[in-house]
């Protein structure tokens, strides 16, 4: 732990993590509270809304599946974001309009914040290719999607990613080289998803000139292929609107870090706008879950379910408690 009151804006090194010592000017403590107050409520519904898909998405039979799972894993990372991230986060923010940093704290938040950052556009990325897959090549996609594959390719990419966040924390890189590895991994994601939603939005094109409306078909398998199908659009949109979300929170963020690249160090920019636009970040984890809800009926149906049995079982708990 490093106490400083400097009256100048400098720069600490705790672990190749630079940390600013800044004079307590309005605008700092003002942010430092400010965005201490919406993450300590976002915390709260990050950890409980993922948490809460977590465990249906897990447990419940009828929404096990391939394409869930992936969902599974970015809830998962959202859940850290709750659980660990935005906690540390408002520690190391009310700590420091103290003048006092704790190295460890922002050791252990900028793992996890590197860590989750990366996870996300990686989950997103795994599932834009399973939706298109799914809409440009659905017969195999049926045969040799399975669930077993899934996991392997999560967990392999947690791993990979894991291990490689870890690197500039013990000396094997510096953190700049990891900054644009991050970077180029973002973009290498953003085009992947690009290139996915291409194809998609091509098939779906040649898909409605083609096919006629499920009325309008002969036999049972017929109508079944378009429900389907239907279904499967409807997914796929619903990931659309979860990738823009996505883009558009952390893109004032990313857009602050390349200014200050470029401009250089300046307190507005480099804590005040960086702060808010992380809050924008943080906020997007707590956003997830009620897409998911809002644009899945099965999933609504299961959660609401859920809520309603554990409702029901504390009211009737304190029911007996109370006679």
């Amino acid at each position: 732990m490093d106490k400083t009151n400097s009256s100048e804006v400098g720069r600490l090194a705790c672990f190749g993590l630079k940390t600013i010592l800044f004079e307590s000017k309005s605008s700092v403590v003002i942010t430092a509270i400010g965005v201490s107050i919406f993450n300590t409520i976002l915390a709260f519904t990050a950890t409980f809304g993922n948490g809460l898909m977590i465990f249906v998405l897990a447990t419940k039979r009828s929404l096990k599946s391939p394409s869930n799972l992936l969902i599974c894993s970015l809830c998962v990372t959202d859940f850290i974001v709750g659980l660990i991230v935005q906690p540390l986060h408002v520690v190391s923010r009310v700590y420091e309009i103290r003048g006092i940093h704790l190295c460890k704290v922002k050791l252990t938040y900028a793992y996890f914040a590197f860590l989750c950052s990366g996870a996300s556009f990686l989950n997103v990325t795994l599932i834009s290719m399973d939706r298109c897959y799914a809409v440009c090549r659905p017969f195999l996609y049926e045969a040799n999607v399975t669930t077993k594959k899934y996991s392997v390719a999560v967990a392999v990419m947690w791993a990979s990613w894991s291990a490689l966040t870890l690197l500039p924390f013990v000396g094997v890189i510096s953190t700049n080289s990891y900054n644009l590895v991050l970077f180029l991994a973002l973009i290498a994601c953003i085009v992947a998803i690009f290139i996915c939603y291409g194809c998609i939005y091509v098939v779906a094109k040649r898909l409605r000139n083609a096919v006629a409306p499920p009325a309008c078909v002969g036999s049972d398998k017929e109508r079944k292929t378009v429900v389907k199908r239907a279904n499967e659009q409807q997914k796929t949109n619903t990931v659309a609107i979860l990738i823009t979300i996505l883009i558009l929170c952390y893109a004032p963020n990313v857009t602050c870090g390349l200014l200050e690249s470029v401009l250089g160090f300046s307190l507005d920019l480099a804590y005040v706008a960086w702060h808010w636009t992380g809050l924008l970040v943080f906020a997007n984890s707590s956003f997830n879950p009620l897409l998911y809800c809002i644009r899945s009926s099965d999933i609504r149906r299961v959660v609401y379910r859920e809520i309603n049995r554990r409702t029901g079982l504390l009211s009737q708990n304190v029911g007996s408690t109370v006679t």
